[in-house]
C-alpha cells in the first residue's frame, strides 16, 4: 500500500472527468448490486453524495491502475498458465480435501481465473518495484505502533487546526 501511495503521490497526470465518472458509476453499481443481494431490496443511495465521498478514492485507484499498466508493459510482466495452475492448487490446498476439486473447478472458470491472473500480476508488479526499494524491517510492539499512530494523528490534527 505504501509503495502504491508513493507512486500515486508522484503522479501528476490529470484524469479526464469522464474516466472518473465512469469509474464512480461502476463502483456505485457494484455497491448497489451487493447491497441488493444482501438485503433483497434495491438500496437507496444518494448518487451525488456517493460520488463526492468516493471521488478521491476513484482518482487514486485510477492513477494506480495506469501506473501498474505502464510497469506491466515496460517490464513485460506476464502470468504463465503454469503459475495460474500452481496458484489454483495452492488455494485448493487451503480447503478440506472433500472441497478441493470443487474449488479447482471454480478457479478454472474464466471469470475467476481472470481475477486470479490479475492478483498474480499485481504481486509481480509489487515484487518488481520492491526489488528497487531499500526495505528496512523493524520489530515493534503493539503499544509502540499505537503510540506512533496517536502521535501522528495529534500532529496532523495540530496542522489542520487554524492558528
Amino acid at each position: 500500500q505504501r509503495i502504491a501511495q508513493k507512486f500515486v503521490s508522484q503522479c501528476d497526470t490529470e484524469l479526464p472527468d469522464s474516466m472518473i465518472e465512469n469509474y464512480l458509476e461502476m463502483l456505485m453499481e457494484d455497491v448497489k448490486r451487493r447491497q441488493a443481494s444482501q438485503s433483497g431490496s434495491p438500496p437507496n443511495i444518494d448518487e451525488q453524495v456517493f460520488k463526492q465521498n468516493y471521488r478521491a478514492d476513484a482518482i487514486y485507484n485510477l492513477k494506480w491502475q495506469l501506473i501498474k499498466k505502464q510497469i506491466i508493459e515496460r517490464e513485460d510482466l506476464q502470468v504463465e498458465e503454469e503459475e495460474l495452475e500452481a496458484r489454483i492448487q495452492e488455494v485448493a490446498e487451503s480447503y478440506p480435501e472433500e472441497n478441493r476439486e470443487a474449488i479447482q473447478n471454480l478457479y478454472r472458470n474464466e471469470q475467476y481465473k481472470g481475477r486470479l491472473r490479475e492478483d498474480l500480476l499485481d504481486r509481480k508488479v509489487l515484487e518488481h518495484i520492491r526489488s528497487f526499494a531499500d526495505i528496512k524491517e523493524t520489530t515493534k510492539t503493539t503499544t509502540e505502533v499505537r503510540q506512533e499512530a496517536e502521535a501522528r494523528e495529534a500532529a496532523e490534527s495540530a496542522v489542520r487546526q487554524p492558528q
